[in-house]
This record gives C-alpha cells, sequence and structure tokens, in this order.
C-alpha cells in the first residue's frame, strides 16, 4: 500500500432488480467511487485539492463509519482526512448509497485491523441500507440474489457468463428512491406475481449460460415497472425500443432513473438518445476492496 494513506477503498457501482427480480437481485457494475483515507484528525474532513472541508452531517459515508465504530465498540474519538472520488452519479439507480455504506465499514475494518467477515460487513451495512441487493452486489461483486432466512437476510453468487456487457443510458433525472417506492402498490394481481416468477428463473438460467435468445422477454418486469411510469416515462419508453428494435434485454436500473441493458461482446448502438448519456462498460467481478 502506498504510504501516504491509512487506507485506500474501491467501491462499485450496481444496478438492482434487473427486471422481474425486484428487490433480491444485484448486479455489480465497472464503475467505482475511490476513497483515500490520509490521516487522522479532530474532526471528519474531505480533502478537495489542497483545502480540507469538513464533513457535512448528512454525508453517508461519515454517519456509516461512526456507526459502525459505535456497533462494534471503538473508542476512538479522532476523525479522518479523507479524499472522495466519486465516478457514481448519485440519484440514478447505480447504487451510490451502497457504495458509500460498504466503504464505510470496509474503512473501518481496515483501519482498526478489525478483520471482519464479508457476512459481517453485509449484516453491519443492513443496520444502515434495508434493501440488501444494492448492498450484497457491491460487496460481493457479479450477480447475487438475495434471501429472507429467519427474518434475516443473506445472498448467493450465481456465476454468469463472462461475456456480458453492460450498456447505461444514464439520463439527468435524478429519483430518490423512497419517492419511487410510494407509487408501488402493498398487493399486486396473482397473475403477475407468476409470470415475474417465471421471468426471473429463465433470466438467471439465460444469464448463466450467455443466452441472449428470449432474454428480452425473460427480462420484462410486472411488480414495479410499469407503476412507476410516471416517473421516467422517457427511460420505459427506451426500454421498449432496445428491446423491441436492438433485441438486447433491457430494464430500469434500481428505482430509476438509469436504463441499463445487457449485450454481447463487441455490441454498439449507434443510436443517440437526447438526455441521456450511453456508458459502455462490464460486470465487476471483485467486489469493493481496501488495501
Amino acid at each position: 500500500m502506498d504510504n501516504k494513506y491509512l487506507a485506500k477503498v474501491e467501491a462499485f457501482a450496481t444496478s438492482a432488480n434487473i427486471g422481474p427480480g425486484f428487490d433480491r437481485a444485484g448486479l455489480a457494475i465497472n464503475i467505482s467511487n475511490k476513497y483515500r483515507v490520509l490521516d487522522y484528525a479532530e474532526n471528519y474532513c474531505f480533502l478537495r485539492g489542497n483545502e480540507k472541508i469538513a464533513a457535512n452531517n448528512s454525508s453517508l459515508l461519515i454517519k456509516t463509519i461512526k456507526y459502525a465504530k459505535s456497533l462494534l465498540s471503538i473508542e476512538d474519538k479522532k476523525g479522518l482526512i479523507i479524499e472522495k472520488e466519486e465516478n457514481i452519479p448519485t440519484g440514478r439507480g447505480l447504487g451510490s448509497s451502497a457504495a458509500d455504506i460498504i466503504a464505510g465499514i470496509l474503512l473501518v475494518n481496515h483501519i482498526y485491523n478489525l478483520k471482519l467477515k464479508k457476512r459481517e460487513i453485509f449484516e453491519i451495512a443492513l443496520e444502515i441500507e434495508k434493501h440488501p441487493d444494492n448492498i450484497a452486489a457491491s460487496l460481493e461483486g457479479g450477480f447475487v440474489i438475495c434471501f429472507k432466512n429467519d427474518g434475516g437476510f443473506l445472498y448467493r453468487r450465481i456465476r454468469i457468463s463472462p461475456d456480458i456487457r453492460v450498456l447505461l443510458l444514464i439520463p439527468k433525472k435524478r429519483v430518490i428512491t423512497t419517492e419511487a417506492r410510494k407509487v408501488l402498490p402493498q398487493a399486486i394481481p396473482i397473475q403477475d406475481a407468476i409470470e415475474n416468477t417465471s421471468h426471473f428463473g429463465l433470466m438467471v438460467d439465460a444469464l448463466k449460460e450467455g443466452n441472449f435468445k428470449d432474454m428480452g422477454i425473460f427480462i420484462k418486469d410486472y411488480i414495479h415497472q410499469n407503476y412507476r411510469k410516471g416517473i421516467y416515462p422517457k427511460s420505459l419508453q427506451i426500454i421498449d425500443k432496445l428491446i423491441n428494435k436492438y433485441n438486447i434485454p433491457a430494464a430500469i436500473s434500481g428505482s430509476g432513473s438509469t436504463v441499463i441493458a445487457l449485450a454481447e461482446k463487441g455490441f454498439k448502438i449507434d443510436e443517440k438518445f437526447a438526455g441521456y448519456k450511453l456508458l459502455c462498460t462490464e460486470i465487476n467481478d471483485t467486489g469493493s476492496y481496501c488495501v
């Protein structure tokens, strides 16, 4: 490790749901925030160039560090000087909050030599973020499916084809997750649940095989996306075009407003979508880490 830093973290973006896997499926994406701890300090602050700026009380990273230290009975009251390189767009359904949370716990684990296992890091993170899909994917990397057991969450990583590429269409519009959840019904028609169940099972199989035939059907959701069409109608129109014109599976990433599409190596879209930035990347395989 560079002796200039006490710790360095790379925490990865994620896409939750992937169509029919609502609140249970997550995919790690090769876009990351980087966090570097330079030194201890009297208070927590971020380094901007050569200027130290006091950390805002709303900083999720600092909240996580403080919470983890309290939960783990770390009595050290010193703050930290942190450089943060932010590459994950916020409010776009790409897991920026999960990245901050995982980064905060990894920093505490490393600086205080706690040797926490992934399961313990996951459980601490869930004390802060109640939805496990982004948390598990950012921590573990790859494609994960979360499930409940005895009232708590666990997850399994599913090995999928290494040939899958990720296309992101990222709009300027931000979406607040809590607001996006408010439009969802408390109950859904049983036929919609049946369709989502079959679609999710077939989609997972297609991802494992790297078989794109009919994946545009399997990725269709009946539980959350259509209920949110008033929030990001243009994103849903783009999804329809990607599936029907380009024959590639596409869905809303997390709570939106980003569109995620999955494609084979070498696939290109020549069309431009006004107001959206197209980013071609890969699935992250390592998961977030600290050195």
